[in-house]
């Protein structure tokens, strides 16, 4: 009896042991999700927010007109049209400067065709400080950032937005940015790291050319371009932070799930 009873409380035991285990064990991967999610977008409280494309399971695409040839212009109708084409959007931002007409100041490149000229002219503004670049991915999804001078069209581009200046090169500081500048501004951008992980980010409060660039630095971007200041909003699939509501836009960027 003492035997069977021992057995019974030892087995009781051992499954309460497994329940434990098992309880502690999905807190242990729920935290590690919020941890995970956390990485990919900063947190409210931080300057900059900041997402990182997962190349393997999410899709980086540009768009500017729907089908009828409009300017899409909200963050908020481009995340209706890519559901149109069952997809889902989870994060998107203003990709590039405009002009009053909602057209793009520089190149821009959608699926292959080249909608809108390159831009080399001189002028005055942000986009034609020097030097100014272009962001593009190939047809294997590979993004790249190079400066307007550098950049060469062909076949194999499949999208690219042109702004300026260029914040990083070669992990270099853009070497006209003041350090003691008060020129301070909101501002969204674009980098990619030695591993070609693409970093889209905007701040949440007014800032430098230098602390943005310095911020791509930081999180380990050998290259950066940035891409307008003051109008720049950003979305998050399940944030209804009202900011992709509030411009028209040209040129936008959007990662969906592939």
């Amino acid at each position: 009896m003492f035997a069977k009873s021992y057995h019974f409380a030892h087995s009781l035991s051992q499954g309460v042991s497994n329940i434990k285990n098992i309880f502690f064990f999905k807190i242990a991967m729920s935290i590690a999700c919020v941890i995970a999610v956390c990485m990919a977008c900063v947190l409210p409280e931080t300057p900059i927010y900041y997402y990182v494309v997962n190349q393997s399971k999410e899709r980086i695409s540009m768009h500017w007109q729907d089908s009828v040839g409009n300017s899409i212009n909200s963050l908020a109708s481009l995340s209706e049209i890519i559901e149109q084409n069952r997809q889902i959007m989870v994060f998107a931002m203003n990709g590039g400067m405009y002009k009053p007409d909602t057209s793009p100041v520089g190149l821009y490149i959608e699926n292959g065709k080249v909608l809108h000229p390159i831009n080399s002219d001189s002028g005055a503004g942000n986009f034609y400080m020097h030097p100014n670049g272009v962001f593009y991915l190939d047809k294997k999804e590979k993004a790249f950032i190079c400066t307007t001078a550098d950049f060469i069209l062909n076949d194999d581009v499949e999208f690219a937005t042109q702004s300026g200046p260029i914040l990083l090169l070669d992990s270099r500081i853009n070497p006209i940015f003041n350090t003691t500048s008060v020129n301070k501004q909101v501002r969204n951008g674009v980098g990619i790291d030695s591993k070609g992980n693409v970093f889209m980010a905007i701040s949440k409060e007014k800032i430098t050319f230098h602390d943005f660039a310095s911020f791509f630095k930081d999180k380990g971007c050998t290259h950066a371009l940035y891409l307008d200041g003051f109008v720049s909003r950003y979305f998050v699939q399940g944030n209804d932070n009202n900011q992709h509501n509030a411009e028209a836009f040209a040129v936008m960027i959007a990662v969906s799930k592939k």
